[in-house]
């Protein structure tokens, strides 16, 4: 079982776009490229589907998020080394986004 913090690491993907569609597309692709990336670590991680956020807009633009549950173990650094780079291969023209290790909220 994957737990929550203290026990477990919670990592959050944001997505912000122009367009919705675009928005939603970059964060699928990504969340694609993540479970080939992180496949290693299956037994230590679960990647929920890429999904509209809580607040799904900010000022006109819409957002997506990824939602990864990760046990703590002492193998997380090498973890999170490999989901850095996994994620720095990917650019998108209309959408950033960015990683939230523990958010403290999920908004």
């Amino acid at each position: 079982k994957i737990s929550s913090p203290p026990f477990g690491v919670i990592v959050r993907l944001v997505f912000i776009g122009i367009d919705d569609s675009d928005t939603k597309i970059a964060a699928k692709k990504v969340e694609t490229g993540l479970k080939k990336a992180l496949e290693a670590y299956k037994k230590d991680i679960l990647v929920l589907k890429s999904s509209p956020a809580p607040i799904k807009k900010i000022m006109s633009k819409p957002r997506f998020h990824i939602v990864l549950k990760v046990k703590a173990t002492d193998n997380f650094s090498a973890l999170k080394n490999d989901l850095y780079d996994c994620i720095k291969e990917y650019k998108f023209d209309n959408v950033n986004f960015g990683i939230e290790i523990n958010p403290q909220n999920m908004f």
